[in-house]
């Protein structure tokens, strides 16, 4: 059933239908807005989550290369049957390798160096999203990074040097890890201290943002929607000024009528 209404009250709800819609935008993009920096934040959080474990694993992966020197060192038969285990599982078919192949590929001592150096590399790669070049965090690392090939140095220097100087050699080896040891802890208490910060920041951000939402509503309600309704309540009033008027008269007529009726009432018998 079709309903049918005056220009006035078409335009009165043409309107009012625009003003709601254009109201609904202005808030899904401001919602929009606030779930984009939502997501942002849980991004960044995850990635620092991700780099502060792998950073934390720095000194774990230096220990190990300082115990593969003294297993090499004081109990080499240990030594040997660890890189015959290893070198059976890099080769095919599970036979072992000779012993030149041995040597090359399953040094206990060379895989926890390597194994520590791809670790520092990933930090670095990651680092490199963090800060620049000249950041204190990263210059702090780089510095870590030469304090790192000076162990890994000594750990080689120590693992191949002969019985009379092997002791000498040990002792270099636990001077130089235990300044890594300081200097990688100092560090990665540096780095949570930043992430914390820039958590910190992220969170008052966000706060921000829905602190601005509301008041972007109020300001909606305030600015466009409670004047807009005024101003058609306005017009509408122009369009039929004298409304109250005529039913008010309606009113007056159809008490008359009901007074002239009972009037003419014949009297009861």
């Amino acid at each position: 059933m079709s309903n049918s209404y005056t220009p006035a009250a078409k335009l009165f709800g043409r309107r009012i239908r625009i003003m709601y819609v254009a109201v609904l935008v202005l808030l899904f993009t401001a919602r929009m807005w606030s779930v984009h920096g939502v997501h942002g934040f849980l991004e960044t959080d995850a990635a620092h989550g991700k780099m502060a474990g792998i950073a934390g694993r720095l000194t774990g992966r230096s220990i190990e290369v300082t115990h593969a020197v003294f297993v090499r060192v004081y109990a080499p038969q240990t030594a040997a049957a660890d890189i015959v285990l290893g070198a059976a599982r890099l080769a095919p078919n599970g036979a072992a390798p000779s012993g030149v192949q041995v040597g090359r590929t399953a040094d206990l001592v060379d895989r926890s160096i390597e194994d520590w150096l791809a670790q520092h590399a990933e930090v670095a790669r990651l680092l490199a999203q963090v800060c620049a070049g000249g950041d204190a965090l990263c210059a702090h690392f780089h510095a870590l990074d030469g304090e790192m090939l000076a162990v890994a140095a000594s750990a080689r220097a120590a693992a191949r040097a002969p019985p009379a100087d092997r002791t000498a050699a040990l002792g270099r080896l636990a001077a130089v890890h235990g300044t890594y040891l300081a200097a990688a802890n100092a560090w990665v208490d540096e780095l949570a201290a930043r992430f914390t910060t820039e958590t910190k920041t992220q969170w008052h951000t966000l706060r921000l943002w829905a602190l601005a939402q509301v008041l972007a509503t109020a300001l909606i309600v305030a600015v466009i929607v409670e004047p807009v309704i005024r101003r058609l309540q306005r017009e509408r009033s122009q369009v039929d000024p004298e409304r109250p008027h005529r039913v008010g008269q309606s009113r007056i007529r159809a008490s008359d009528g009901i007074s002239d009726r009972r009037s003419r009432r014949p009297p009861a018998g």
